[in-house]
């Protein structure tokens, strides 16, 4: 049986490949970490590509005649914001032994 090829399988295919090449080793959480900004980033395009349809600026508002600018630009906007977040969560390779990669110290939010 066959998985379909969908945009975020694409992406995280490619994702997948560049972290390999380079040489790091992902675990389970970190592939999650990619699996999900790679919706995001699909998403994205997703949403650049209907801008490009229906343009950037939409008829809107509480008025006849009024423009607005096209909410899907905001949602591509965070989308990448996103992927972003879940792709530095991602451990990049460093000198230091494993041990002390990661900061044991909470940090507030």
């Amino acid at each position: 049986m066959t998985t379909k090829s969908t945009p975020a399988r694409r992406i995280e295919a490619e994702l997948l490949a560049k972290y390999e090449a380079d040489g790091i080793r992902l675990s389970g959480f970190e592939k999650r970490y990619v699996e999900s900004a790679s919706q995001h980033i699909a998403r994205a395009e997703s949403m650049d590509e209907l801008v490009k349809r229906e343009g950037r600026m939409i008829p809107g508002g509480n008025r006849n005649g009024v423009y607005v600018l096209h909410p899907a630009i905001a949602e591509a906007r965070q989308s990448r914001a996103l992927s972003d977040k879940m792709l530095g969560m991602v451990q990049k390779p460093t000198s230091a032994a494993p041990s002390r990669r990661r900061n044991s110290t909470p940090r507030s939010i």
